[in-house]
């Protein structure tokens, strides 16, 4: 499996899983939960009451790379429009709490042991499991699974002035530490309306506040920008950040997202990216937002207004932000899938993708890779492929740079389908080298397989490929590995 995932599946919370309970567990002092995901090159503060990252970094503990990220959901309910709040990125403040996951009940969640962050890889959490099999089996997918219960319901968290738009949903996490998951986290939220009333035009999405290296003051230096192709938003620098090795970028993709249930098409409204998206289809990236701490939504008026995709303060409709290149600063951006009605008791998922990776152009094709593999295993409810660790999938190139040609050296954990392309910087195919041939010789020490194609620095159409640097992935099931190597003329 290619992914370090955080996720809530709508089909692991079904009836069959809840029909057994867990036994009673060890009461908490403080059930307003923090505990840290930790099991592969992320590490994460992850919260039950909203913040699904309340601090975290990539690489090492000096590396923040996402100061906090919450969800946001927008709607009308019968008389009114309200946004939750999960992450205010100016104050850190939250309007969601935590809720017991049985009986929704918020009235005792200081003291409640049941309403608290679950983690899989603690042995007290793991017997008081809350998702259960027929048989009383806890349902682990991953190493490190999470999972807890969030609602807006409780007056204790409402902003001064604001109303509670009354939504619940349960948030899970899946972690792994091998087949190349170490850069990627997927955080997948199963919203419930409990109202009696039909939540109408609701918007969501999760507002975060991505900073790379140091963003204190004047040192402020962040760029944002999407891919709305992609359901994809990131953050990243062009300038080096003293006293560091490298940054990277940090971004995030919608894997999943609620469906279109209008009769109607939904009519993405922008400048440059205008689109249609017709009924039943999944809604995707319809908003991408960026405001500094300077100038942010206050109220729940004028949140709403940005998740529909406009300028606040100008009231012109724009759904994606193409300002994010324009001015480096201290800078925070909500991304958006909208709008859907959600009927009393129904449920609505959402499922987004936070990764990191040394510049853009392996971002976005981490973020496809990561994509096949959420609709392949994850979004299908399946457990991951068993593996071997992504260290025993090598691959080399030589020479690099080169001039003419080079050679790739491979090698696999075992026999099987593979393929191996070359992209350029723009992430746009170049050449396909390999393609579903399985590399028969073994390796000198019986360690796999281990295969070798050249590349002349050819397109497909046999044209050569202009000097510069270019980007080769093997994929090999559900693992890539992705390297660069540099062209010259």
């Amino acid at each position: 499996m290619k992914l370090a995932v955080l996720v809530l599946c709508a089909a692991l919370l079904s009836a069959p899983l809840w029909a057994a309970t867990a036994p009673g567990a060890p009461a908490s002092p403080k059930i307003m939960s923090q505990r840290t995901l930790n099991i592969n090159n992320w590490t994460i503060t992850c919260t039950n009451y909203g913040p699904f990252v309340d601090g975290g970094f990539w690489g090492g503990p000096s590396y923040n790379y996402i100061y906090g990220a919450g969800l946001w959901v927008g709607g009308f309910n019968a008389t009114d429009t309200m946004v939750a709040v999960g992450y205010n990125p100016n104050s850190g403040q939250h309007e969601t709490g935590p809720a017991n996951p049985y009986t929704w009940d918020f009235s005792n969640y200081l003291t409640d042991s049941v309403s608290r962050l679950y983690l899989s890889t603690d042995p007290n959490d793991l017997a008081a499991w809350p998702l259960r099999d027929s048989l009383n089996n806890p349902i682990i997918i991953s190493v490190q699974d999470g999972f807890a219960a969030v609602s807006d319901e409780n007056p204790a968290f409402v902003f001064s002035g604001e109303q509670r738009l009354n939504i619940r949903y349960y948030q899970q996490s899946f972690a792994w530490n091998y087949g190349g998951a170490g850069d990627l986290v997927i955080f997948y939220f199963s919203l419930i309306n409990p109202n009696p009333d039909t939540l109408r035009r609701i918007y969501a999405g999760p507002c975060v506040d991505a900073d790379i290296g140091n963003e204190a003051g004047s040192a402020a230096n962040d760029l944002t920008s999407f891919d709305y192709t992609r359901n994809l938003a990131f953050q990243y620098q062009t300038t080096p950040e003293p006293g560091w090795p490298v940054t990277g970028v940090v971004g995030c993709r919608f894997f999943e997202s609620p469906v279109n249930n209008y009769y109607d098409t939904v009519w993405v409204v922008d400048n440059q990216y205008p689109h249609g998206i017709a009924p039943g289809q999944q809604l995707g990236l319809t908003a991408m937002k960026i405001f500094t701490i300077d100038v942010d939504p206050a109220t729940d008026s004028e949140r709403y207004l940005v998740l529909q995709g406009y300028d606040y303060n100008t009231m012109v409709m724009d759904a994606y932000d193409e300002t994010g290149d324009d001015v480096p600063g201290d800078k925070r951006f909500v991304m958006v899938s909208g709008p859907f009605d959600l009927a009393p008791g129904d449920t609505a998922t959402i499922c987004v993708g936070v990764m990191a990776a040394l510049d853009t152009t392996i971002l976005k094709i981490l973020s496809d890779s990561a994509q096949s593999v959420y609709n392949t295993y994850v979004g299908a409810g399946g457990a991951p492929p068993d593996v071997a660790p992504v260290s025993e999938m090598r691959a080399r190139n030589q020479p690099n740079p080169f001039t003419r040609t080079t050679t790739i050296n491979y090698q696999l954990t075992r026999p099987g389908l593979v393929s191996l392309k070359v992209y350029n910087v723009t992430g746009q195919l170049v050449r396909t080298l390999v393609d579903g041939t399985s590399p028969s010789a073994a390796s000198p020490r019986g360690e796999g397989r281990v295969g070798s194609v050249s590349w002349d620095g050819r397109d497909e159409r046999g044209r050569m490929a202009a000097a510069g640097v270019y980007l080769y992935q093997l994929r090999a099931g559900d693992k890539a590995l992705t390297r660069k190597m540099v062209l010259l003329r």
